[in-house]
């Protein structure tokens, strides 16, 4: 939790009851959520500024 919350580790595959702790505590946002898997991926941040169609 502390390296997600520091920007020290930019994303996890992980499970609940982390993937809803690290939602609300530490700001992560769900980039990958497949409802038949286990796991769950969330990010602490994303540029999509490199990915932009401009």
């Amino acid at each position: 939790m502390s390296l997600f919350k520091a920007r020290q580790l930019d994303a996890v595959w992980t499970v609940e009851p982390w993937v809803s702790r690290l939602e609300m505590e530490a700001g992560g946002k769900v980039l990958v959520e497949q409802k038949e898997a286990v796991a769950t991926v969330l990010v602490a941040w994303m540029d999509l500024s490199a990915h932009s169609t401009q």
